[in-house]
């Protein structure tokens, strides 16, 4: 499935998307929260994106601004009654409207279902972003990877 926003293509992950998803993964303002353990080698990004490639519980799409990737978007679990939503952008493409652009593309893509959000205590940005979203802060939940808040879209 591929879809657009005003400004952005959100689309399937292309081979050419590999050096912009290995420098997401490696960055270190980004990674702490989208890769438990620590930054990803390159060689270990590839890995990744050819398992979330080849996924069927969840659907990745890219995020294309002006020819250029710039992050992404998931819904994991997305035969659930809520699906989890991820997202991520590159530090160079951040707080310029693009992730909320994203978050409110998914959303309308998907109407009739509720999303699910959870980010880590400490990553503020993400929880004022899903809050101009549109979500709803539902408490806190424990996760295999420790405490989250969790945010709720209908």
């Amino acid at each position: 499935m591929e879809f657009t926003s005003a400004r952005l293509r959100l689309r399937p992950f292309e081979d050419g998307d590999l050096a912009g998803y290995a420098e997401l993964l490696s960055d270190p303002e980004a990674h702490p929260f989208i890769v438990e353990g620590g930054p990803l080698p390159a060689a270990e990004a590839a890995a990744r994106l050819d398992a979330l490639r080849a996924a069927t519980s969840s659907t990745h799409w890219a995020l294309e601004f002006e020819g250029a990737f710039v992050g992404y978007v998931a819904l994991h679990d997305h035969d659930a009654p809520s699906p989890a939503l991820s997202f991520a952008l590159r530090s160079a493409w951040r707080r310029r409207g693009l992730a909320l652009e994203a978050l409110e593309a998914v959303a309308r893509a998907f109407p009739h279902q509720e999303l699910v959000a959870r980010t880590q205590a400490e990553n503020a940005p993400s929880a004022a972003l899903l809050l101009r979203a549109g979500f709803r802060e539902a408490g806190s939940v424990e996760c295999a990877q420790g405490p989250r808040r969790e945010f709720r879209r209908a």
